[in-house]
């Protein structure tokens, strides 16, 4: 299902039903961080145990801080391809390439002028964040290039993968 706010797939409880999916395990610490850092706030890092075809095991997660309802509408992986890829890809590589550079809720505080910045608009921001965003325009990755050209030819949007 698609959730209320947004294109995002929401699980349902179903007792008994299973869900498809990768299942990655023994990941270093070092991933893990970055990935606490791309989903802060709304999840947080926890342990469950997962049950496979193969077997159980004892897995790390990322579990929702909220309950988020669930649409009518089910979620389709191709919609989300043909509207939204493009801009939740570059909202990650954006995301990572902070990095490091300043605290996640910085980031989430100035997320709104860093895209306006990165997209040549004028914008505040700290100057940590202004001397990496002024890298980012010099030298973008392939996600946030291909966001920037697109949001270049397109009509201004109110929805934002960031919201």
């Amino acid at each position: 299902m698609n959730a209320i706010d947004g294109p995002h797939p929401v699980l349902q409880p179903a007792a008994g039903d299973w869900a498809p999916g990768l299942l990655f395990h023994d990941l270093p610490q070092s991933v893990l961080d970055r990935i606490a850092w791309f989903e802060w706030p709304e999840f947080r890092a926890d342990r469950r145990t997962v049950v496979t075809e193969e077997a159980r095991r004892t897995s790390a997660c990322f579990l929702p801080e909220q309950t988020w309802p669930a649409s009518e509408a089910p979620w389709s992986i191709e919609v989300w391809r043909r509207e939204e890829k493009t801009e939740l890809l570059a909202y990650a590589e954006l995301m990572m390439d902070f990095y490091g550079t300043c605290t996640a809720e910085e980031l989430d505080t100035y997320w709104e002028n860093l895209v306006a910045r990165v997209q040549g608009r004028p914008a505040e921001l700290p100057p940590h964040m202004e001397a990496r965003s002024r890298e980012l325009l010099d030298t973008p990755g392939r996600h946030l290039r291909a966001f920037l050209r697109q949001t270049a030819q397109a009509p201004e949007d109110s929805h934002s993968a960031a919201s």
